[in-house]
């Protein structure tokens, strides 16, 4: 339609308009159900007359090769995209067919948009950018946008390369611990196969439901309750948008399919967190109020943190990187939480493709660093010595025999002793409250099993008593 068509059309609008109007005016005319519908037929006219629509735009897209070229010449592509050219191009090749399945949505204006585009786009939406700039900078519109966002979302999801492992079998399991292993000064903490941690999450204020939940008196802000658990690297081997914000990390935790997968692990391996949680033998966390005041139990909190510290840095780099996360996010409820995952899988894959594999001891500042053609910090020789972080106070090293004891014919609780005797944890002469436990009923010792009774952590007390047999304490600087 050109110009002098829409012209006529407008002046026909306004006509019928002024005539409906005159006519439901009408003081002669008794039908009061008449005169409403013209002033309804009226209205609607006078409506279509303010919401002309301006001719579309048609969108030139961007030549996302010169964009890329300009980015890479000017050393700005990783500060941009958040990983490397390498691992960029990577991406979209293990996406592209999961966004396929939506290729229908790319089309806009004349020009298809590509799946580089569709990526692109996204990763700058999750690492903080606006979306006003974003349409600017790859000529789209903003309808365009948030549906290659939702593309994006969704192919991150169903990608098998993307999805976050928990360790399941033994051998996994094993590997876990041994890197863990590596972090604990004089291998001291044997089993850990993750740190976790809960993080909380700004939201903007839900517009429906029960808003209050999701309000946290701690933050002084709305929320969600992210539950994650990281490997010695920093990923995440679990990671679950549990609860509202308002919601405590246990009581979060206990929402999660967390609490299945760790009955699923030997009595031997354990996690590691914070006072916020409840202690059991599959969930180690540190001392608290006054019983930091034996030695012992207070260096326990000071190996325990050398591994937790990890879920903390992981948490760091994840914020640090994908800036939406830092909020107030808003998007709605459910969206949020998609989005949270996705940043979640994009974090371990960038850990994967910029960062050197099988280095425990390098540190954040090294992870969130790494420029483009990089190999990541060197590996360290595990002959080299570690810093001096305690002190010895016996002149014996702090070895650790092993004396592993039948399993046949034993109870739950026995179980346990032997596999944790396995590990060097060795039973002193004052073996507590354990020694009465030899002739558990079945019940305790299905209860005991599973690890997962929180109050109680024969693991744990086992752990003092090794750091209580050879002198170890926390180094006051």
């Amino acid at each position: 339609m050109d110009e002098d068509d829409a012209a006529k059309r407008r002046r026909v609008l306004v006509m019928l308009a002024h005539h409906l109007l005159e006519d439901a005016n009408d003081d002669d005319d008794d039908d009061a159900m008449y005169d409403e519908q013209s002033h309804i037929w009226a209205s609607y006219c006078i409506k279509i007359i303010g919401n002309h629509r301006a001719e579309k735009w048609i969108q030139d897209r961007v030549n996302f090769i010169v964009h890329v070229a300009s980015l890479r010449h000017k050393n700005k592509f990783k500060r941009m995209y958040r990983m490397s050219f390498n691992a960029f191009s990577h991406l979209v090749d293990i996406l592209t067919p999961y966004l396929e399945e939506g290729r229908h949505y790319w089309k806009s204006g004349d020009a298809r948009i590509c799946p580089e585009v569709v990526i692109a786009s996204g990763i700058r939406w999750f690492a903080g950018g606006s979306y006003l700039d974003i349409c600017e900078i790859f000529h789209i519109s903003k309808a365009s946008f948030y549906r290659c966002a939702g593309l994006l979302i969704d192919a991150i999801k169903k990608c098998p390369e993307l999805q976050i492992k928990f360790p399941t079998n033994l051998e996994e399991i094993r590997a876990a611990a041994k890197q863990f292993r590596v972090l604990s000064s004089e291998n001291v903490m044997r089993g850990c196969i993750g740190a976790l941690d809960g993080c909380f999450i700004r939201i903007k204020a839900p517009a429906s439901g029960n808003v209050v939940n999701y309000y946290s008196g701690h933050y002084e802000d709305h929320g969600l309750n992210l539950q994650a658990c990281c490997n010695h690297r920093c990923q995440f081997i679990f990671a679950s948008v549990a609860a509202p914000g308002s919601v405590s990390d246990m009581r979060a935790l206990q929402k999660t399919k967390l609490f299945d997968k760790l009955r699923n692990v030997p009595l031997t391996y354990y996690i590691v967190a914070d006072a916020a949680y409840a202690v059991s033998e599959k969930i180690l966390v540190p001392f608290t109020g006054s019983q930091r005041r034996n030695p012992h139990r207070d260096a326990f909190n000071f190996f325990l943190s050398q591994l937790r510290i990890r879920i903390e840095q992981a948490f760091g780099l994840l914020l640090g990187k994908w800036r939406i996360l830092r909020g107030p996010m808003e998007c709605s409820l459910a969206n949020n939480s998609r989005i949270i995952m996705a940043c979640c899988r994009l974090h371990n894959y960038v850990i994967d493709r910029d960062w050197a594999p099988d280095n425990p001891n390098a540190s954040s500042d090294d992870m969130a660093n790494i420029h483009d053609g990089d190999t990541g910090p060197s590996q360290p020789s595990h002959t080299e010595p570690q810093p001096n972080q305690l002190v010895l106070l016996t002149n014996q090293p702090a070895s650790l025999n092993t004396h592993p004891v039948p399993q046949s014919n034993q109870t739950g609780r026995a179980r346990a002793r032997a596999a944790m005797n396995s590990l060097g944890y060795m039973p002193t002469v004052e073996d507590s409250d354990d020694s009465s436990d030899d002739d558990d009923d079945d019940d305790g010792d299905v209860a005991d099993s599973n690890g997962m009774i929180a109050g109680m952590s024969t693991m744990r007390d086992r752990i003092v008593r090794h750091i209580q047999r050879n002198g170890l304490r926390r180094v006051i600087w």
